[in-house]
């Protein structure tokens, strides 16, 4: 009989769970986190840039409600340290943002899920980062010369100073991104599916994802 590879089904309370996912920023405010300034009305309609200023504690708060919507378990967007209301854009993954209340507070909403039986489950997103992130900040301010170069896909001409570094694909980027998906689907034989260039640290140029950066796993 063939031997396949192994697949984690998860742990076992995963299958009868009922989660709730939460976008922190837009569920609720508590008052006992303390704003910097001032917050996108709650009641106006939300725009992309705009702060409503939820928390964990808001969240935490209203665990009661949840649970007795038949709710056990809690899949929250991002929080860790980010200037983007919806915190994908991580600059620090060892620091819970303090407008959502800080390490304290997740760790509140996490004693108190757990003593109402609930789980909780965090997008921890470490597969990118954002232009905030200390190392590839220090690329962008020192391009080649960086020692964390080497951290990130980056197209050579960025790191030369030919072309700057946007915060997300333009036009030329994504046309290039799709000529090395093909290329790279036909060196395979395989049908492009998308997912877009898979090249190894330090693999051939031909396959360094343009006009975007990804962590590797050691950071």
């Amino acid at each position: 009989m063939r031997q396949g590879r192994s697949q984690s089904s998860g742990p076992d309370w995963v299958r009868d769970a009922v989660f709730y996912q939460i976008f922190p920023d837009r569920f609720a405010s508590s008052q006992r986190v303390a704003k910097p300034g001032t917050m996108e009305r709650w009641d106006a309609p939300p725009t992309q840039h705009g702060f409503k200023g939820g928390d964990l504690l808001g969240i935490a708060e209203h665990l009661d409600d949840l649970r007795e919507l038949g709710i056990t378990a809690l899949y929250l967007n991002p929080v860790f340290a980010s200037a983007s209301n919806h915190r994908y854009h991580t600059f620090d993954y060892e620091l819970v943002d303090p407008l959502l209340g800080g390490d304290a507070a997740l760790r509140e909403l996490l004693d108190a899920a757990h003593s109402r039986g609930m789980r909780v489950i965090l997008d921890g997103v470490f597969n990118h980062a954002s232009r905030g992130f200390w190392p590839f900040h220090h690329v962008l301010e020192n391009g080649a010369a960086s020692p964390y170069r080497d951290w990130f896909y980056l197209d050579p001409d960025v790191l030369s100073g030919r072309r700057g570094l946007t915060a997300y694909p333009g036009r030329v980027e994504t046309d290039a991104m799709g000529r090395l998906q093909a290329a790279g689907a036909a060196g395979s034989g395989t049908a492009g599916s998308g997912a877009g260039p898979t090249a190894e640290p330090g693999g051939s140029p031909e396959l360094i994802q343009i006009g975007r950066a990804s962590c590797r796993e050691r950071v």
